[in-house]
């Protein structure tokens, strides 16, 4: 007799004979979290459904708001440090690094989403300040009350400051006289907008000498950038003894990608072989001095509690440390490359993605082959694993190859693959948002859709079939029992395969003992089943009363 008493997804690269008898060679649209065999179910369109924006998506996002946003490209999506910044997000991708939040990318129609973007990371001034003393001139024999120099930097509505313009040549102030500074010059650079400027000032009789605010008023620390002139009159002790926070502060380079946020407040993105950090809590300031290098181009950024994994088309790098100025980075051993960028997810277990031979976790145990008993080299190979778009969602990675309907989940309680297929759909990117727990797919038919990953009350139809049970000499299987839910509305198809042939198929609408086609022996039995109903277990014996009564 055959027994079938739990069911579980396949090992490609165990030979048929030799699976365990709950393994399966074909594992497609199953649902197996419990044993049983059930049907994934389908996927639940979500508004805007069609998506109304024209060109061929590629990303998607949803915003706190609940508002979805959509690009052409493929782009890296950061929410902000800030709490409170009204789903304000950071991402690479698209044309240069830039940011929105939710008024901003809703202030036009849903065609346009997201409207309204902005640079991330602010220019450095271009020019030093022009220094004037008023009056020009004072009596020769008047003391010096001071030698300073200026610099100023730009500031916008949401607080961000740039980097500091270069210093004014040093000047001696000496009493009565008052500083005149002009040419305040706003940045020219697309997507940036300024509302204000602030003035430091070398405060030299401090300990450190050090840059420090110069208010604009009593009112107001800033100066607006409609203004072109100020006039400093404030004594050093006057000063409030805010320094310049800003120094090195660089905007990150236009062609930069693959933002990532760190649990521990730093930024990270990438540019060919170098790695760049931004100053903790602080999104757009990357400070190019702080950059880290690896031999072999990069090709996607992930992270697991405080480190990063640098993942290239070579070695992967770990970058440790709480500190942008103190970072370390050192070299995997192991020359595992990552095919497929948008293969890389973070996971409780580390970060997970695509490499020549199969599926790789680098965690805080080191770095394994994930897949290394579920595929052999050349099997993951045929796969294609460079179009691998992957998610993690409820303990399974799950992906699909891009532009295609198939897709593969890999379950990490159970160490085996399930396959999906989308028939008449192509998935071209997702998202999984954390409030709603939920895996949501950019998918196209005719037009771009978002759906949400098992969101619908009706069901994909499955297809599982048993491994190769064979004997030493030929044996016959005359009848068959399916215990499960099926019913005249949801039957399951029963098929029997002998020595590799089909030879049998039939409807099952109860779990009454059925028979099959008389006369047939042979050494190699297999069934497969196909269907919507949920599947207990699957048992074929010689004759009925095997079945009606065996155990």
């Amino acid at each position: 007799m055959i027994i079938v008493p739990l069911f579980r997804g396949t090992q490609p690269r165990i030979s048929p004979k030799l699976l365990d008898s709950t393994n399966s060679q074909t594992a497609m649209n199953c649902n197996l979290k419990r044993g049983i065999l059930s049907p994934l179910m389908d996927l639940q369109g979500q508004a805007p459904n069609p998506i109304p924006k024209a060109g061929n998506l590629r990303s998607i996002y949803k915003l706190r708001s609940g508002d979805w946003l959509y690009w052409p490209h493929v782009v890296d999506i950061c929410e902000a440090a800030a709490t409170d910044s009204n789903s304000r997000i950071h991402f690479t991708g698209d044309a240069y690094p830039k940011q929105t939040d939710a008024a901003m990318a809703t202030s036009g129609s849903v065609s346009t989403y997201p409207t309204k973007t902005r640079r991330l990371g602010l220019p450095k001034p271009d020019q030093p300040l022009t220094v004037q003393l008023a009056p020009a001139s004072v009596d020769e024999d008047a003391e010096i009350e001071r030698s300073t120099s200026y610099v100023y930097t730009y500031v916008t509505d949401w607080d961000e400051e740039s980097e500091p313009s270069d210093p004014t040549g040093s000047i001696d102030v000496k009493t009565a006289q008052e500083c005149v500074l002009t040419n305040f010059r706003l940045p020219t650079l697309d997507g940036v907008t300024v509302k204000s400027f602030r003035i430091y000032r070398l405060n030299a009789g401090d300990d450190s000498a050090e840059s420090q605010l110069v208010p604009y008023s009593n009112e107001t620390a800033d100066m607006p950038s409609s203004a072109d002139t100020f006039t400093d009159n404030v004594a050093d002790s006057d000063l409030s003894g805010e320094v310049l926070p800003t120094e090195n502060w660089n905007r990150p380079k236009d062609d930069v990608s693959g933002l990532i946020h760190t649990g521990n407040g730093m930024f990270f993105c990438f540019r060919g072989k170098d790695i760049y950090v931004s100053e903790s809590f602080v999104a757009y300031a990357f400070p190019w001095n702080l950059a880290l290098n690896v031999p072999h181009d990069v090709v996607a950024l992930g992270y697991f509690d405080q480190t990063v994994v640098v993942l290239t088309k070579g070695h992967a790098h770990l970058i440790n440390g709480v500190d942008p100025e103190s970072l370390s980075i050192d070299k995997l051993s192991y020359n595992e490359a990552c095919v497929s960028k948008r293969s890389v997810v973070n996971s409780p277990a580390g970060v997970i993605y695509a490499s020549p031979d199969g599926l790789v976790l680098i965690g805080p145990n080191g770095m394994s082959m994930l897949t290394s008993s579920l595929y052999t080299k050349e099997q993951w190979r045929d796969l294609n694993p460079e179009k691998l778009i992957g998610f993690y969602q409820d303990g399974q990675y799950i992906a699909f190859f891009e532009g295609t309907g198939t897709g593969i989940i890999f379950d990490f309680e159970m160490q085996d693959i399930v396959n999906v297929s989308l028939t008449g759909k192509q998935v071209y990117g997702g998202h999984v948002d954390t409030e709603d727990d939920a895996l949501y797919l950019l998918t196209y038919d005719t037009t771009y859709r978002i759906e949400k990953w098992e969101g619908s009350s009706s069901t994909l139809s499955f297809v599982w079939k048993s491994k190769d049970f064979f004997s030493s000499r030929p044996v016959n299987m005359g009848a068959a029992r399916i215990m499960g839910e099926q019913s005249e509305a949801s039957p399951v198809q029963f098929k029997t395969y002998l020595d590799g042939e089909l030879v049998d198929s039939c409807v099952i609408t109860d779990d009454e003992p059925f028979r099959l086609s008389a006369g047939m022996k042979g050494r190699d039995w297999e069934f497969q089943l196909e269907g919507t109903a949920e599947v207990f277990e699957v048992r074929m014996a010689p004759g009925i009363a095997e079945l009606q009564y065996g155990n």
